[in-house]
């Protein structure tokens, strides 16, 4: 259980809130580490016994907390959060252990920052990845960490192809780009609320809807 302690004037007195109480399955394997960064998003990560890595977005004077699982090929071993020195935001750093073309590879890596801006080529999606920026090319180097592994490939924000690391740490593509995205693959999932699209008799829960278009 993940709980938060909090003075509550109405009964003058300290309480300890469960914050599990909404998603009660996702910590279960046991909490082994937390750690907590500020901005720009207040969001707490949790490292699970098993090496799992689950995080709760926290903004309780808006009455915001949700849980979420962070996939990712491999276990997390450790983790911290830094105050970056690049950009104003508090960056989520991890130690991982990948298991790569059957052999067991450790990395420090960090989470990038929220993609911003309608510039599909500079979206970074892919785990332990590597970027490329210059003159047009169709091999990328420098992904030693990764070889032998499959990774995707994004090259001036359109999908490539999946690519397999050579030994050497390129990534030979079937056609040239100038920003180029490489790393492994990883799912995300979202489930969203029920539409409430309001009603003259009432709420819209429970009633049969048509979407008819979606922007």
């Amino acid at each position: 259980k993940l709980r938060e302690m909090a003075y509550n004037f109405n009964v003058d007195n300290f309480e300890s809130q469960d914050l599990n109480i909404l998603a009660d399955h996702i910590t279960a394997d046991g909490i082994e580490q937390i750690a907590y960064c500020q901005d720009p998003d207040s969001i707490l990560y949790a490292r699970l016994t098993g090496g799992g890595l689950v995080s709760m977005t926290y903004m309780r004077d808006q009455d915001v907390l949700g849980w979420s699982n962070v996939v990712t090929s491999g276990d997390i071993e450790a983790m911290a959060c830094i105050f970056g020195s690049t950009d104003s935001r508090t960056e989520f750093w991890c130690q991982t252990a990948r298991v790569i073309d059957g052999e067991t590879r450790r990395f420090i890596e960090f989470m990038e920052g929220p993609h911003e801006g309608d510039a599909t080529a500079d979206a970074f999606f892919v785990d332990a990845g590597v970027s490329y920026s210059g003159a047009a090319t169709d091999i990328v180097t420098g992904a030693d960490h990764l070889a032998g592994a499959t990774v995707q490939v994004l090259v001036d924000g359109a999908v490539h192809p999946d690519c397999v690391v050579a030994h050497d740490g390129t990534v030979q593509l079937d056609y040239e780009g100038t920003q180029i995205h490489v790393g492994l693959a990883y799912e995300s999932r979202m489930r969203t609320m029920r539409i409430e699209s309001g009603s003259d008799r009432g709420t819209s829960q429970g009633k049969r809807k048509v979407v008819t278009s979606l922007n």
